[in-house]
């Protein structure tokens, strides 16, 4: 087989097509991440959260309120950027055995 031009461009659609697919039917489940963090999107380099610490503790009332003040802090995360490439197999390319890279997009969205 002679891998042409129309060959990549089919490979790479069925493989981001299946990642896509995986990775939305992933997400319909409910993510674990999801389950203990909050998403905050970001359109900057970093961004600083702050937030109050030291939260007092409860404890029983009885007579006046007593007012304790917290720690106020915050910290900083830089956002980085993440990539991912599948290599492919000159010779799957030449025996027409593409299929194989679907398990691998579905695999890899299931890890994300």
């Amino acid at each position: 087989m002679i891998i042409t031009n129309q060959t990549l461009q089919s490979l790479r659609t069925l493989v981001r097509g299946e990642f896509a697919v995986q990775m939305a039917a992933m997400l319909a489940k409910g993510a674990f991440y999801q389950k203990l963090a909050t998403v905050i999107q970001s359109n900057t380099r970093s961004n600083t959260y702050g937030w109050l610490g030291d939260f007092p503790r409860l404890r029983e009332w009885a007579g006046d309120r007593v007012i304790r003040d917290m720690r106020e802090t915050a910290y900083a995360i830089v956002n980085k950027k993440y990539e991912s490439t599948l290599g492919v197999d000159r010779v799957d390319l030449e025996d027409d055995n593409l299929g194989v890279y679907r398990t691998h997009a579905q695999a890899e969205a299931r890890t994300q």
